[in-house]
């Protein structure tokens, strides 16, 4: 005998239990009276208290007794041999954009991917299970592990292929763990893929299309102005036509070119910056033409707003001189005047600047001149690709009680440096006019790292303008602790500054306009500024390699998730059970004078 559900057998503990009821049962004294009009509303006397007595075997026992067995029966389901076992199949479905391109036939990939995975399912017995990973980035659950036939079947209704470029490693290691030994497996997409796990087959229901798309999207800033850089991609084919437009957000075209694109060579494409788009507003480039892939024909940019450091001077003529001659040289650094607010000062005596300032004091110390070698610490952005070999050095001092050195030659601190909050307040032991600092390619360079990094600490990302999956890391603004991040889809998340401001955003999933505001001290949030991601890979339109196959899986012997219950065996015990419940019913009334 074998039970699927052992567990089932404690409901024959009801058995002893209703033994014991019947022995309890109170029996009433029978009182022979000549007349019902005698038999008034005095309480009938109790012949027997709750204590036991002898069973009677009466119907209502033998009911309630059948009652208890048919609910056991059912709980238990006990078979004498093995049931025929439900198979699993595990569908791995390729969710890359690339299944949206539509072949001669008007049928796109993704169609016949859902197509072909509804009739795998449709050839399963009604108790066989199903488990449906749709890959990505991060691969997803759509159904099981173990899902009914139904709802693997309305899952792939709702499935559609809308990600991004990616591998489907990842999607089949999650099948392969959850299908288990012996479970079928297979991958389905728009081509058979170079490898794939043992075991595992794949169905592929793609078309070689020749297609050209955007690979790569850029809103440049820099000394030679704003431009808007594109870079186009032809796979496959013969030599084609596309015409390349851009407009505003009306649907303005703002400048437009034809290309003439060859397969697998890369069209630079750059257009001067339209006027009259202010800060934070958008453009979009398009590519117009027949195309059997439009998910990259088209990415939308935001103007970004300037990033430019403003550096006041407040020292002497002689040592100022080497000081702007340096900076005229960084195209990101604005001289203002030294009354003027400015994000970096260099001078002004030792006196704090305003929070929100970079300070780079300069002091002659009493050390000895020196030829190094010289010792920078190693990491720190300031002294990024600076080689000191040759410079005669005046004026290092011993390092402030307060600060960390960050460059030494021998007993002597060159520069050091502070935290104040998020600032930075630097010191650099130097006499200008005595050293050959300023008249070595050393010094640009430092004066050019001293930009970058206060630059960088800028609150805002680098360029609000970023491919899907790439990364973010950028400060938030100085009274900011947090700050949460609206997707297109509606979905909000939050993020939390470090001690430096900073805060980590992953690789963005959605391409589209995300809306990011930032939440200060006392709870209060604002909009602040808007990312636009563009999913944008050369890899994308690449359908060289698409086709029509298939693999078959393996199946171990043991391909099996559990046993299935016949109908006919699901009822009887239900059926036993109502009929000996509506007996014991019957029957327990009629026996109150026994």
């Amino acid at each position: 005998m074998i039970f699927a559900n052992p567990l089932g057998l404690l409901a024959l503990l009801a058995l002893p239990a209703i033994v014991a009821l019947h022995c309890l049962r109170r029996r009433f004294r029978p009182r022979v009276v000549s007349g019902l009009f005698l038999y008034g509303p005095p309480p009938a006397v109790v012949a027997a208290g709750r204590t036991p007595r002898r069973l009677v075997l009466t119907p209502s026992l033998w009911f309630e007794l059948l009652a208890a067995l048919a609910a056991a029966w059912w709980l238990s389901d006990p078979h004498l041999a093995d049931r025929e076992r439900a198979a699993h199949l595990v569908l791995v479905m390729d969710s890359s954009r690339a299944l949206q391109a539509v072949s001669a036939d008007g049928k796109t990939a993704e169609a016949q991917a859902r197509q072909a995975a509804t009739a795998l399912i449709t050839t399963l017995a009604r108790d066989d299970r199903v488990t449906v990973v749709a890959s990505g980035p991060a691969p997803r659950l759509l159904a099981g592990p173990g899902a009914r036939v139904a709802a693997a079947r309305a899952a792939l209704t709702a499935w559609h292929a809308d990600q991004p470029w990616h591998e489907v490693d990842e999607a089949l290691a999650l099948g392969t763990s959850l299908g288990g030994p012996g479970a079928r497996t297979l991958l389905i997409g728009d081509r058979l893929p170079a490898r794939l796990p043992p075991g595992v087959g794949a169905v592929a229901c793609g078309a070689a299309l020749p297609t050209s798309g955007l690979a790569d999207a850029r809103w440049l800033s820099d000394a030679s102005g704003e431009r808007v850089a594109l870079r186009v991609l032809a796979h496959g084919g013969e030599p084609r036509t596309r015409r390349l437009v851009l407009r505003d957000g009306g649907g303005v075209v703002l400048a437009e070119r034809e290309l003439s694109l060859v397969p697998d060579q890369a069209l630079a494409v750059v257009f001067a910056a339209p006027t009259g788009i202010a800060v934070g507003g958008a453009v979009e480039a398009v590519l117009l033409g027949p195309d059997p892939l439009i998910a990259d024909d088209s990415a939308r940019l935001l103007r970004p707003a300037p990033r430019t450091v403003r550096v006041a001077i407040d020292l002497p003529d002689a040592q100022a001189k080497p000081v702007r001659a340096a900076l005229a040289a960084v195209a990101e650094a604005v001289v203002v005047e030294p009354g003027q607010s400015a994000h970096v000062r260099i001078g002004g005596g030792a006196a704090p600047p305003p929070a929100g300032t970079w300070r780079l004091h300069l002091t002659a110390g009493e050390a000895p001149p020196v030829f190094g070698p010289c010792l920078a610490r190693a990491g720190d952005p300031l002294l990024a690709d600076i080689d000191l070999t040759g410079v005669l050095w005046s004026g290092g001092g011993g390092t402030p009680a307060d600060e960390e050195a960050l460059l030494i030659a021998g007993d002597a601190t060159l520069l050091s440096a502070r935290r104040q909050g998020r600032d930075r307040w630097l010191t650099l032991a130097c006499s200008l006019p005595q050293s050959t600092l300023t008249r070595h390619p050393a010094w640009p360079a430092l004066v050019a790292n001293l930009v970058a990094a206060r630059r960088a600490a800028l609150p805002g990302p680098a360029d609000a303008n970023v491919l899907i999956g790439q990364a973010l890391r950028f400060p938030l603004p100085a009274d900011a602790l947090s700050a949460t991040l609206s997707a297109p889809d509606g979905g909000l998340s939050s993020w939390r500054a470090d001690a430096q401001g900073m805060i980590e955003l992953p690789g963005l999933r959605q391409p589209g306009a995300h809306a990011l505001a930032v939440i200060g001290a006392g709870g209060e949030s604002r909009a602040w500024l808007t990312l636009q991601v563009n999913d944008l890979d050369p890899r994308l339109a690449d359908l060289a390699a698409c086709g029509t196959a298939t693999r078959a899986a393996e199946t171990g012997a043991d391909g099996q998730v559990e046993r299935s219950r016949g109908a006919l065996a699901h009822l009887l015990p239900l059926i036993a059970l109502a009929l000996t419940a509506l007996g014991a019913w019957w029957s327990f009334p009629r026996e109150g004078g026994a």
